[in-house]
């Protein structure tokens, strides 16, 4: 059984292109990569171009120096995390965390989504994304539209070998680009996630539960509290719960459905992931958490969005797809007309040369039957011969 669950975690890599890859892995809720996102973007990621368009920025950190959060700039954070011999943990989460990422970070907001891979669930505009269909404000008015990202996010590696990122659970679906990475972190992959099938959620629960001998009222998982180190995570395959193992390389972009808990994203709301986003905002709604999804409302949105296109759709003329057949005899008409046409135009240079003014006795008469009886002559026998040629296309 062991061995089963082990194969069954097999992580795609795919490129870009596989859509049809994309959406048959996406049905079952498997995690997958997407490569190439490197190769699309175009701005500077790096903490030193941070720094340089934003470091004016003011974000609060998370250090491991202080049991609480301190405030800084971007400026400075970026140059704590690029130093090598800082021997404390640093975190930028979700940053800017309050407001628009498109508004504070316009430049990299655009590359982010000319990059992302699959635009049509991923990008702000995309038609699968469900959050796409949330009306606009009117002008000067504010938005209500939840703020689903996308967020950036910096962090260095913890010395005691725990990740950067808690086990969590997120209400929608999630894509996470990694941008940039340290060198000595790129030798082994720039990022380690550890991400779980939906079904292994309660398996999950249950053992932290009994690791802590069931005195907690929270939820393991939503508290976010919690790494599953090495020998946790072999505790859990004792039991059947095998995680999908990514090593992310700078470029790659992890997707990870609704409802899979994993550790260490831009989020984003697709059809598939409904049922597990509905799922999570009920768990949460438990435990008091405020809902910033507002799942209802999407919606309901989308819903009334596609309502709108259809009686669109239904309004315009239907003009019938044309056949093979119908298309080859389009092509050939083309073709001929644009001979005809050709040959037309020829005929009225020969025509241009004739001189309808001058007596017939100083010219040369067409002897062919179509210009019997016709009063014209040609100045010259070049003439006359262009006539006939023109003639014997024509009557082809």
């Amino acid at each position: 059984m062991l061995a089963m669950s082990r194969r069954l975690r097999t992580v795609h890599r795919i490129t870009g292109l596989q859509v049809l890859v994309f959406r048959a892995l996406w049905a079952h809720n498997i995690p997958l990569v997407v490569t190439g996102a490197d190769k699309r973007l175009r701005a500077s990621w790096s903490p030193e171009g941070l720094a340089k368009l934003y470091g004016e920025h003011n974000v609060t950190v998370l250090d491991s120096r202080h049991s609480r959060p301190r405030k800084t700039t971007a400026r400075e954070f970026f140059e704590e995390l690029s130093r090598d011999d800082r021997e404390y943990e640093i975190k930028l989460k979700d940053w800017p965390p309050s407001s628009s990422f498109k508004e504070d970070l316009p430049n990299h907001f655009h590359d982010f989504m000319q990059a992302v891979p699959m635009p049509f669930y991923t990008r702000d505009d995309g038609f699968e994304n469900v959050t796409t269909h949330f009306p606009s404000p009117p002008p000067k008015g504010k938005s209500f539209k939840p703020d689903i990202g996308p967020k950036e996010y910096g962090a260095n590696c913890p010395k005691d070998g725990n990740g950067s990122t808690c086990l969590h659970l997120d209400v929608t679906s999630a894509v996470n680009i990694l941008v940039w990475s340290a060198r000595t972190a790129e030798q082994n992959g720039g990022a380690l996630w550890h991400i779980f099938a939906p079904e292994d959620s309660e398996k999950i629960r249950t053992y932290l539960c009994l690791r802590r001998d069931g005195t907690s009222p929270t939820d393991p998982i939503h508290e976010q509290a919690t790494y599953l180190t090495p020998a946790m995570l072999e505790d859990l395959r004792n039991i059947g719960v095998v995680p999908y193992e990514i090593r992310q390389r700078p470029g790659e972009t992890v997707f990870i459905p609704a409802g899979c808990a994993h550790q260490v994203a831009c989020d984003f709301l697709c059809i598939e992931g409904i049922v597990q986003s509905a799922k999570i905002t009920g768990e949460l709604r438990k435990g008091g958490a405020q809902d910033l999804l507002q799942l209802d409302t999407m919606l309901w949105h989308a819903w009334h969005s596609l309502c709108l296109q259809l009686e669109q759709i239904r309004a315009k003329p239907q003009v019938p797809t044309p056949t093979g057949s119908t298309l080859k005899r389009k092509q050939s008409r083309q073709k001929t007309s644009a001979r005809n046409d050709q040959h037309r135009r020829k005929l009225r240079r020969v025509v241009d040369a004739i001189d309808f003014s001058a007596p017939l006795s100083n010219v040369y008469k067409c002897l062919h039957p179509q210009c019997e009886g016709l009063d014209r002559g040609f100045k010259t026998l070049d003439a006359i011969y262009s006539h006939l040629w023109a003639l014997s296309l024509l009557t082809e």
